[in-house]
């Protein structure tokens, strides 16, 4: 587990804000690796504030806190983000993270190459949010599946 002090560090690691956006959604919302580099935007509610995972672990569907300060990043984000692959693909399923071919994702090994000191830092930082939220009593994810606009 990461102590805050590590995190801080990790995060400031971050060589570019695509970098720092992938760790603080890994750390600031409890997200595995896989699922950061698959994220589309239209997986972000930001009215509702929460993030949908799409077919996570075990085949299965959930919803994850979405910080008010991961947001900000995430615009931060989206105003720099590639568009090279974007022709022809709807706003809301476009990849947050593209890949170098048009219809892929950026894939885990470039993700885990983000931070080289801590090659597994997104699943380390997930079990760090884990233990943090059952230690203070906190809801991780809810399984409601909202509906959204």
């Amino acid at each position: 587990m990461l102590s805050p002090e590590e995190v801080k560090r990790v995060l400031t690691m971050a060589t570019s804000l695509k970098a720092q956006a992938m760790l603080t959604l890994a750390y600031g919302c409890g997200l595995r690796a896989g699922e950061v580099v698959r994220l589309r935007a239209g997986d972000i509610d930001s009215a509702q504030m929460i993030i949908r995972i799409v077919q996570s672990k075990g085949r299965k569907d959930r919803n994850v806190m979405l910080p008010a300060e991961v947001l900000d990043l995430l615009r931060q984000w989206l105003k720099v983000r590639p568009t090279r692959h974007d022709a022809g693909v709807a706003p809301e399923h476009r990849w947050l993270f593209p890949g170098r071919s048009q219809h892929r994702p950026l894939n885990t090994r470039q993700f885990s190459r983000c931070s080289r000191k801590r090659p597994k830092t997104g699943d380390c930082a997930r079990r760090s949010l884990s233990t943090r939220s059952v230690i203070a009593s906190r809801p991780i994810c809810s399984s409601a599946a909202p509906t959204f606009a």
